[in-house]
Formats: C-alpha cells, sequence, structure tokens
C-alpha cells in the first residue's frame, strides 16, 4: 500500500532559509510534492528522508540558492488484490465512488458489485438484492473492496460533462490517479452485512 519512490529535482531554498538548509529542503520538497500524484509512483504522503545534495547555484538577479536533491518520499499506491476500507460516497448508474479520506478517488462500477445490484435513481443508491433481502450501499457506510487497478492519467483532457435534464452540471473532473474496486465475493462491500446478529 506504502512504497518508497527516490525522486530527484532542483530545490529552490530562498535567502531567508540559509544556515538552516537541511529543514528547508524537507519544506520546500514537502510544498512541492506532498498530496501530490507523482505519474507511475503514487500519491506522495510525506518526505522520507534526503540522500544527496548538491552544491547551491545562484543565478544573477535571484538572491535563492538552486541545488539538485535526491530524496525519497512516501507514497500510496495499493497493488491488484490489496483489499482495502473506505466510505461510500456519491452514487449514480455509473457506479459509486469512495473515499479514503485522504484519497478521494476510487471508483466501483455496477458490474463489480454484489450480483444483482439495482439502483434506485429517487434515492440515489444501489442495492444488493439477494435471496429476497436487500442490502443497501448508503452514502457514508464503510466497505471493503479489493483493487482490481490503479491508473494514472497524464494529463487533464476530460472536460465537465453537459448539463442534465434538471439543468444541473456533473463535472466527473480529472483525476491524476484512480483506483478501481470491487466488491464481488463473501466478505465484501458494507462491512455491517457481514456483522453477526
Amino acid at each position: 500500500m506504502f512504497v518508497l519512490v527516490v525522486v530527484q529535482d532542483i530545490i529552490t531554498i530562498p535567502p531567508r532559509d540559509f544556515g538552516s538548509e537541511n529543514s528547508a529542503i524537507i519544506f520546500q520538497i514537502s510544498k512541492k510534492y506532498a498530496n501530490r500524484v507523482i505519474p507511475k509512483a503514487g500519491l506522495v504522503i510525506r518526505v522520507h528522508d534526503v540522500l544527496y545534495v548538491s552544491s547551491g547555484v545562484v543565478y544573477p538577479g535571484d538572491g535563492s540558492s538552486h541545488v539538485t536533491v535526491k530524496f525519497r518520499v512516501v507514497v500510496f499506491r495499493p497493488f491488484v488484490g490489496e483489499v482495502l476500507y473506505g466510505w461510500i460516497g456519491r452514487s449514480s448508474p455509473e457506479g459509486i465512488e469512495v473515499s479514503m479520506k485522504f484519497f478521494e478517488h476510487t471508483v466501483i462500477l455496477p458490474e463489480e458489485l454484489q450480483d444483482p445490484a439495482k439502483f434506485y435513481p429517487n434515492e440515489q443508491v444501489w442495492c444488493w438484492e439477494n435471496e429476497g433481502n436487500n442490502f443497501w450501499l448508503e452514502p457514508d457506510a464503510k466497505i471493503r473492496f479489493v483493487v482490481l487497478s490503479v491508473t494514472f492519467n497524464p494529463r487533464r483532457d476530460e472536460k465537465p460533462s453537459a448539463p442534465s435534464a434538471d439543468g444541473t452540471v456533473e463535472n466527473k473532473g480529472w483525476s491524476p490517479m484512480v483506483i478501481h474496486g470491487t466488491i464481488k465475493g463473501y466478505g465484501l462491500g458494507v462491512l455491517d452485512w457481514w456483522q453477526a446478529p
């Protein structure tokens, strides 16, 4: 779920931070990378350590020091088949969105819900209809799911959707990293479904 990734970048240290370069470097790296997705690596959680810092270069007209830094960051990148927990967010005919509080871009498509599943448009919720019992996938319910894939999107080329019949505009938005999951299988889905009575 969490892995270390080595990154090399040029970091700018402003003159006010001269004399405390180590903490300034970590601060500038955190400012630039924390809560951002590194393509094909994952969502940066925090700086782990600094491996190398070059001598600083000061350009004419700029009092800042520019240093090449090699460092390691902790990134969130779940592996395929990993079991994760989250909370149901928005539901639509296209599936459900799951939040893990620190990562919001997890999607479970209708074909990956427990079968048979039905969407109720008036309530905007999905329901697993099993042997005459209804098991609802209600907003904010805690769920267990399995990771099917992690997709990295290199650029923002999606445009907002056109206005719907009721005049609202649904913007699915763009995310640099999307997790696709499934709740098909025993023990998966809303945790309350599997609690003993």
